[in-house]
């Protein structure tokens, strides 16, 4: 009988609690399925807001239940024994478990978490992250002492880092003495996107400013933090470190994909490892979505599809034909996503394919919100827009449109694919981190393969893809073979989930048997 693993996962955003992107998502699902398969796995995250609101409301709006509120009292600089030196307060919250929403510790700090209108993109972003990860090592640090006089209590075998947000924690972790008592447990990190550092973009920095990751971490007030890379200190002191896709673990390795972090990464390269994010097939299921005109199964999408399409033409204010091609694209408007590609490429596609259509939503750069604006009245009837974070639409989309563009400069994951497929909406992506290993390109010839894909970043290699759906689109049976094979892709949190399972398992055996070494000597 396998051991239960007990997790402690540290996260910047986790759903329901908070919503800003594909890191939110994985935060909730991911401990779910953990927990399925007869792990215990609790989230520690900031309080936002709007949970701020449901948690300080409860007795009139809830679905969530505050367990305790435990106050914690953190000094500025934690080197000092003055008893005079500045401090702030903090609560965490534990909330319980229900069908929404994991097991989660919520900190609440009115003055970086919960006074905020979001939560990220201040300029002291840095530094509330710092914050949180020091108010999480104190918070541990009580909960230690209380599983000292109470082994029943919940304590984690493993610390499960994401993110740049958490760096801090990691490298205090392992160098600050006040924190010993984590030196036998294993501390993992998951690197979602390497391009965000921190607070600054480090990317862009000389040879000579780079942070080395040698200095003394500084404290929350001290100038020197700001200039400090959180990832890269993260990545030095992890105990090991994933990516969310195999072919996304080998590009970090190199200079194009990893923000300058090649050599670091490189060094450490061994206790690197990939897992390929999955889908909650429950939650995202086109038998049964209320956000989805018409339901549909593996059986009878044809009809339902095009009820669906014609369903997307009308709340996109596009000309209603179940016929036409709708191509649609959900994510951010940025760099990332090719966006500067999918611009070039649309006004030469659109002269020689003047019936097919286009639907955007997401928000992001002004640059690409104004020139996608530009193209709407120009091309009023083949595009539209929704320049706004939406979580309901995204599955209308996918259920009507034949294809997903996906034209990434480089996509750590891509689950946005994965619920594509899952409404029988064909990817087209450009072939790089998870999209390489989750989508294959379309055989004519033996009918393998679930959507479309291309190598080099062109415009010219977006558009002879972008052609190749045209041209299959016009072959009924081979495009409803391609349906079908997206339909039948599975890729779930529970793979996914096993997947991590041995990871930790791993972690906890190399953890043992280096204090044993250590012991012996």
């Amino acid at each position: 009988m396998k051991s239960k693993i007990k997790v402690l996962s540290i996260t910047a955003e986790a759903f329901p609690f908070s919503k800003t992107g594909g890191l939110a998502r994985s935060s909730y699902f991911l401990p779910k399925a953990l927990n399925k398969i007869g792990h215990e796995v609790k989230l520690f995250s900031p309080i936002d807001p709007l949970t701020s609101q449901i948690v300080h409301g409860l007795k009139t709006d809830s679905g969530l239940s505050v367990v305790d509120g435990s106050e914690i009292v953190i000094p500025d600089n934690l080197n000092r024994k003055e008893t005079n030196q500045t401090s702030r307060s903090c609560f965490v919250w534990e909330m319980k478990s229900t069908r929404k929403n994991q097991p989660t510790f919520l900190l609440d700090q009115k003055e970086f978490f919960g006074s905020r209108s979001q939560l990220y993109g201040y300029g002291d972003d840095y530094q509330r992250f710092y914050f949180f990860s020091v108010a999480c090592l104190e918070w541990l640090s009580r909960q230690h002492l209380l599983y000292l006089h109470d082994k029943t209590l919940w304590y984690p075998d493993i610390l499960h880092c994401h993110d740049w947000h958490t760096g801090y924690l990691i490298e205090l972790a392992r160098k600050n003495p006040r924190y010993e008592f984590l030196k036998s447990m294993p501390i993992l990190l998951t690197i979602h996107n390497c391009k965000y550092q921190g607070q600054l973009n480090f990317s862009y920095f000389p040879d000579k400013k780079q942070d080395t990751g040698k200095s003394t971490l500084g404290q929350i007030n001290d100038p020197k933090l700001l200039n400090q890379n959180p990832l890269l200190r993260g990545i030095i002191y992890a105990d090991a470190i994933s990516t969310v896709s195999p072919t996304h673990a080998k590009e970090i390795l190199s200079k194009e994909y990893s923000f300058n972090l090649a050599p670091p990464l490189n060094l450490y390269h061994p206790k690197i490892t990939g897992i390929l994010n999955g889908l909650d097939f429950n939650e995202f299921n086109p038998a049964k979505d209320s956000a989805i005109n018409s339901n549909f199964g593996l059986n009878n999408f044809q009809a339902a599809r095009k009820k669906n399409k014609q369903f997307l033409q009308r709340q996109f204010n596009l000309p209603i034909n179940a016929n036409t091609p709708v191509f649609g694209y959900v994510g951010r408007l940025t760099l990332q996503k090719g966006l500067d590609t999918l611009m070039e490429t649309l006004t030469n596609f659109l002269e020689i394919e003047p019936e097919a259509q286009f639907i955007f939503l997401g928000e992001g750069e002004e640059k690409y919100c104004s020139e996608l604006s530009s193209l709407q009245l120009r091309f009023p009837k083949n595009i539209s827009i929704h320049l706004q974070q939406n979580f309901a639409l995204p599955r209308a989309i996918f259920a009507g449109a034949d294809a997903l563009l996906v034209p990434s400069n480089y996509e750590p994951g891509g689950i946005v694919v994965l619920e594509a497929m899952r409404y029988g909406c064909v990817p087209l992506v450009r072939k790089t981190g998870g999209m390489s290993d989750t989508v294959s390109s379309y055989d004519f010839a033996t009918g393998l393969g679930n959507g479309f894909s291309y190598s080099k970043q062109d415009k010219w290699s977006l558009f002879a893809a972008m052609i190749q759906v045209m041209v299959l689109l016009k072959q009924p049976k081979s495009w409803q073979k391609l349906i079908k094979n997206c339909l039948t892709y599975k890729r779930t949190w529970d793979d996914a989930a096993i997947e991590y399972e041995k990871w930790f398992q791993t972690q906890i055996g190399l953890k043992k048997t280096k204090q044993l070494k250590r012991s012996d000597a």
